[in-house]
């Protein structure tokens, strides 16, 4: 309510007071009947203002009647009704010109005019507190629990004025859609973008809503054409490939209403963004296209032409004259492509049938090994000897080849073909985007390498292959007994089960999938059992950094869709299962936090839970000290030595042993690659205890470590020495050959095989400083 109609003030005299109560009586009864109704419209005001205005009009002219109190008093009460009045005929005037934007449509001249002056006081607020204004890029990681379901982005403007950019997560779990509305106006939505949802991604909002209207100073000096291309130019790129593009008009607004990933204005989309946006960048957006020298990947975002059946069309080149490498097109239909690539003097490798939605964008993801003409890791070195080749996100080849040398020249993309490529021609579609991505994770080139090994982990989050110690229950049925996903619509369980007295069996359930059994297996319900589960869902998706040591051969078979399950070391199921993507925290091992379809517990005991993993030990390659094993022996020991630890290379290596002679003593035993055999003194270990190990050993000393204040001939020394401390006490010490491979491959929990892996537990392993030798 205007501050005028606040002031209303009754004051009783016998020549007013009926009228004021006939007045009164006249607003309360027309204002109380239409607050009644559930909705309200501007228009019903008049029904009753008049009463009011009359009623607070006299009560003020009898205020500034008052006689009495002093002259200064008196002064500032009629100075105050005056600023009210002024105040309350200003903002109807303000009102009057905003109306519904009826003035601006109809008087355009003199609204921008009268605009330019009484918006001055907007301005030099502005010329000290400056405001940004152009595209905005927004950081963000997507929630994994809102499928089926849009969220805002980016909301501009007021009430019934607004405009709205937002996000739709697709029910597949895979896909998102950019969507894209305003006011009274239909929703206008992207293809389906293929997502990952365990990494962050970049969204560019080019909009006019976010530049100042166009009297604004800041298009001072600047051109009709680039006014109206600020102000009506709309694109919203994904990860740097533009999915909207156009001429959109927007809204005004000012700063304070421009909001990110909430709704405040309406329920035209949901009032938040549930993920997380790290990082919103006021700036022009990054170039769509930017050159490819190599050294990476290269994405394509491509609009394929209509194109006749069999025509073939170049995508990327390299190499000169008669010494090419080409990956091209050969089209099938107006909906489907193969993709072949021709190393020069060898038959085309064509791929199968690609189908596609014509007139959308088509990513494509590649890498030929002449990118890389000066390999900088060991991950460039691989991929200067394979072919890899995405399509939609879909792999198509990701194998060994041969290439030509790349030339003086950057690849070429989408080129003119050479004098011999008679049967190609030039790409004829569009090239939405073009970027160098990294697609695989790569750490600089280490003395060492790890193959997986168990490590003690508990139930704290992690990624890799499960194994857990347990006591079964007396008949298990459906038990979870690992669970992984987001929620009950994108879930996996690994259940146990025993169908008859003495037996057991696993089951893997999908979500919307039929369960997939494995095979029963005999077992001694009064002995703990070792259960091993390798399931696609507990591995990142390829270009998480838990790869970055590993080659393209273990991530293919890691993230290749397969389940491996053993019981105390034999298989019990092996074969390709489908899953869902999830995070550490997402997986859990014993319960259910999801669902209770299968109950919430396992109601057996677990023992303990490890986890298989690639990662260095802490400081590994930093620290020269001793290598520190914290062990338990296994429940049963089924084996009259097993392997502990090991360095070398491939089936050659230097190997440290425990050998079993009783229920509590046994022997450490090293075996070299040259034949050479030292045994430890007798140790005595308690099998439910735990245990220190400090190893001293040659092979952790390959010259690349050699700290530049050691001397060569002390680090010599190092290199053929071997020292085991059991729990502080020395147990052997000796001289051996070591090899010393560059990189040194080591192994912990096993030897050059899994076949002599030991059985008892790792808690815990450490390189130690030097000083700690």
């Amino acid at each position: 309510m205007a501050p005028l109609l606040w002031a209303v003030w009754f004051r009783t005299q016998r020549e007013l007071g009926g009228w004021l109560i006939i007045f009164g009586w006249s607003f309360l009864s027309v204002a109380l009947s239409v607050l009644c109704f559930a909705g309200a419209c501007n228009r019903y005001l008049v029904d009753f203002i008049p009463a009011l205005l009359l009623i607070t009009t006299l009560s003020l002219l009898m205020l500034g009647a008052l006689g009495g109190p002093a002259r200064g008093v008196k002064f500032m009460l009629r100075g105050g009704i005056a600023a009210v009045v002024l105040y309350t005929a200003i903002f109807n005037v303000g009102v009057a010109f905003q109306h519904e934007g009826k003035f601006e449509a109809y008087r355009p001249e003199t609204f921008a005019a009268l605009s330019h002056w009484l918006n001055r006081p907007a301005l030099w607020w502005e010329a000290v507190h400056p405001e940004q204004y152009g595209p905005v890029e927004l950081t963000v990681r997507f929630p994994k629990d809102r499928l089926g379901q849009a969220e805002p982005l980016l909301v501009t403007g007021v009430s019934y004025l607004s405009d709205y950019v937002y996000i739709y997560y697709f029910p597949d779990g895979k896909h998102v859609q950019l969507g894209y509305t305003r006011t009274n106006a239909s929703h206008a939505v992207s293809q389906p973008i293929p997502v990952d949802y365990n990494v962050t991604h970049r969204i560019g909002i080019r909009s006019g809503a976010l530049y100042p209207p166009v009297w604004h100073p800041y298009f001072a000096g600047r051109t009709a054409a680039e006014v109206r291309e600020a102000k009506e130019t709309f694109c919203v790129t994904f990860d740097g490939v533009p999915y909207f593009t156009g001429q959109q008009e927007f809204y005004d607004t000012t700063p304070g209403f421009i909001t990110l990933g909430k709704n405040n204005v309406s329920e035209y989309i949901p009032a938040k963004f549930t993920g997380e946006i790290l990082d919103a960048r006021r700036q022009p957006l990054p170039p769509t296209a930017v050159d490819f020298a190599g050294g990476s990947f290269v994405r394509l975002a491509l609009v394929l032409p209509k194109a006749p059946p069999g025509q073939r069309e170049l995508v990327v080149a390299t190499g000169e004259a008669e010494h090419r490498d080409l990956l091209f097109l050969v089209y099938q239909s107006d909906s489907a492509v193969r993709l072949g690539f021709q190393h020069a003097g060898q038959e085309p490798l064509l791929s199968q049938t690609i189908s596609f939605k014509p007139d959308e964008i088509q990513l494509l993801d590649a890498s030929l090994g002449s990118f890389y003409p000066q390999p900088k890791n060991a991950r460039e070195r691989e991929l200067a000897q394979m072919l890899v080749v995405k399509f939609n996100g879909q792999a198509i080849w990701s194998e060994p080849r041969a290439f030509h040398p790349s030339g003086s020249g950057p690849p070429d993309i989408g080129g003119k073909p050479g004098k011999n490529e008679a049967s190609f021609a030039a790409f004829t579609g569009r090239v939405a985007a073009q970027q160098p991505v990294q697609l695989l994770p790569a750490i600089a080139d280490a003395p060492f390498v790890f193959p997986r090994y168990w490590l003690e982990a508990g139930l704290q989050p992690g990624y890799g292959a499960v194994r857990m110690r347990l006591e079964l229950p007396r008949a298990p049925k459906n038990e979870p007994l690992l669970v992984t996903g987001s929620s009950a619509a994108q879930a996996d369980y690994l259940l146990v089960n025993s169908p008859q007295q003495g037996q057991i069996a696993l089951t893997y359930v999908h979500t919307d999938a039929s369960p997939m059994q494995s095979r029963r297996a005999q077992v001694d319900p009064a002995h703990p059992q070792v259960i091993e589960i390798d399931l696609p869902s507990l591995y990142p998706p390829e270009s998480d950094a838990y790869f970055a040591s590993r080659s393209m051969a273990e991530i293919a078979a890691l993230t290749s869709g397969m389940a491996h399950l053993k019981l105390n070391g034999k298989s019990l199921f092996e074969g390709r299962v489908p899953f869902f993507q999830c995070v550490p925290e997402q997986i859990t091992p014993g319960e259910s936090r999801i669902s209770d379809t299968f109950g919430r517990r396992f109601t057996g005991r677990i023992l303990s839970v490890e986890r298989a993993g690639f990662a260095y030990p802490p400081d590994f390659d930093l620290n020269t000290g001793a290598l520190e094993l914290e062990f338990s022996l296994p429940d049963r020991i089924n084996a009259d030595s097993e392997a502990l630890f090991a360095t070398g290379e491939g089936a050659a290596s230097d190997t440290l042993l425990i050998n079993y002679h009783g229920p509590q003593e046994a022997y450490f035993i090293l075996k070299t690659a040259a034949g050479v055999t030292l045994k430890s003194t007798a140790v005595r270990i308690e099998p439910a205890s735990r245990h220190k190990l400090l190893v001293n050993w040659g092979g952790l000393y390959p010259e690349a470590l050699r700290p530049a204040k050691t001397p060569p001939a002390e680090w010599r020394v190092q290199q053929h020495s071997i020292t085991l401390t059991l729990d502080g006490i020395q147990v052997l010490s000796g001289h051996a050959d070591f090899l010393l491979t560059v990189p040194q491959r080591v192994a912990i929990g096993r030897g050059a095989t899994e076949t002599d892996a030991f059985s008892g537990r790792l808690h815990a392993v450490k390189r130690l400083p030097q000083s700690s030798r």
